[in-house]
């Protein structure tokens, strides 16, 4: 058990993190009220994840790749609501 557990560690700290962009900083989206309409979005095959309104009109191509190519996401916990905007809490 622990022998899986720090081989899942090891896994996701090898995994490059991708960057987050804060599209409704920069693009016209709803505003939001409460952190639970932020969320990411993206393709975890590419370096960008996006941080916007969950009725964003973004558009991600669903490329596959390897698990090895795979980045990782910030936890989903960081994409808030500020001031009616939704953006990155990193």
């Amino acid at each position: 058990m622990v022998a899986a557990r720090l081989a899942l560690l090891l896994g996701l700290l090898g995994c490059p993190r991708a960057e987050v962009v804060d599209y409704c900083t920069e693009a016209d989206c709803p505003p939001c009220a409460r952190d639970a309409e932020c969320v990411f979005t993206g393709n975890s095959c590419t370096d960008t994840v996006y941080c916007a309104h969950e009725d964003s009109e973004i558009a991600v191509v669903q490329i596959g790749c390897s698990k090895a190519q795979e980045r990782r996401w910030p936890d989903p916990s960081a994409c808030v609501c500020d001031d009616t905007v939704c953006q990155s809490a990193d």
